[in-house]
């Protein structure tokens, strides 16, 4: 599913916005195409916690590359924060960790 997601949004945007808050993670783009958006509601999620909403800015080009792995995992594990670096795990008959910098923004 994360996969298919990266895909709906790299239409937008060369860049991609995970946030989390109480009841969703959200991936979404915004470029000159239009504005795309992903909401995994926290009941369709195989698990879910989210301390504090949550929201960190990446590339999609080195995200969708990282995605390519999700074929070979039963599950995976995104973990992120504000700013900070993301982490994708996949977990299955192998684990695979994979992180990634931000994109800081500039105002």
């Amino acid at each position: 599913m994360l996969s298919e997601a990266i895909k709906d949004v790299e239409i937008a945007s060369e860049h991609v916005v995970l946030s989390c808050s109480e009841e969703a993670f959200t991936i979404s783009a915004k470029g000159e195409l239009g504005d795309v958006e992903v909401e995994v509601p926290r009941e369709e999620a195989a698990g879910f916690s989210c301390t504090e909403p949550c929201r960190s800015m990446f590339s999609i080009e080195y995200l969708r590359d990282m995605t390519k792995a999700g074929d070979l995992a039963e599950t995976a594990r995104i973990s992120i924060g504000n700013d900070i670096p993301l982490k994708l795990e996949y977990l299955g008959s192998a684990d695979l960790s994979f992180l990634l910098a931000p994109r800081i923004e500039s105002e």
